[in-house]
């Protein structure tokens, strides 16, 4: 399974041999080989029809119509909020730094995998073997890992965690959010996806994402179907700031 590590004091940098998106359980692989972790940041190339040059930061799970690794099983993983928001948050700095004009995106919660005890979520360079191979976007992307795990004194009120609900699947509003220090996301939900979720995942969502607030891109989607959506959220007992 593992092809090679790479270590220093505090942490590793684990090449393996099968896709990132089937690594169901793999806290528990590596825990035989003695590699214990507080948290997982997969790192992996990003794929989309637009060949659009972005990096992009989201959290893995499969529900609704939207199954892809993660062995086929529905669920949701434990997202890191406060990780995902200063990477990213770090992604634009260094954009800006280096000139380079790429996209940074949250993205909506997709694909595998879904079963670890720990939190975990992806960090991507897209969208073409352009990219995937340029040495500049790699260093930008390593920076800002290293940057972000090298800060321990976070910065963010646990009252500002959200599970967002709405938009499309590269998430602008949560991202501009997230950028401008206004909220952080756990799980994030396309418009297109609102319809097939039910409450077990809704309810899933906000207790991996350790949150009981939701935030809805209102403008996205109609007010049956956010009226419908807001009714579900609370009967499960979690609040919408923004109704």
């Amino acid at each position: 399974m593992i092809d090679s590590i790479y270590e220093t004091n505090k942490y590793r940098l684990i090449l393996i041999k099968q896709e990132n998106i089937y690594q169901d359980f793999i806290d528990k692989k590596l825990e035989l080989y003695n590699i214990f972790s507080n948290y997982i940041i997969f790192l992996s190339k990003h794929k989309s029809n637009s060949n659009i040059k972005a990096f992009t930061v989201h959290s893995t799970g499969n529900y609704g119509t939207l199954f892809y690794g993660g062995n086929n099983i529905e669920g949701l993983s434990i997202p890191y909020p406060y990780m995902m928001s200063m990477i990213l948050q770090q992604l634009s700095k260094y954009n800006k730094e280096y000139n380079i004009n790429i996209n940074i995106n949250l993205e909506v919660t997709h694909h595998g995998p879904v079963k670890l005890s720990i939190p975990s979520f992806f960090v991507e360079i897209g969208s073409t073997i352009e990219e995937w191979k340029n040495k500049t976007y790699g260093e930008i992307v390593a920076r800002s890992i290293l940057n972000s795990l090298n800060k321990n004194n976070f910065n963010f009120s646990s009252k500002k965690i959200v599970v967002g609900f709405g938009g499309s699947h590269y998430a602008n509003l949560p991202t501009k959010l997230t950028l401008n220090n206004k909220y952080y996301f756990g799980h994030i939900f396309p418009k297109y996806q609102i319809l097939y979720l039910n409450k077990n995942i809704i309810k899933e969502a906000f207790i991996k994402s350790k949150t009981k607030y939701a935030y809805i891109d209102k403008k996205s989607i109609s007010s049956n179907i956010k009226k419908e959506l807001i009714n579900n959220i609370e009967s499960l007992g979690f609040i919408v700031i923004n109704k």
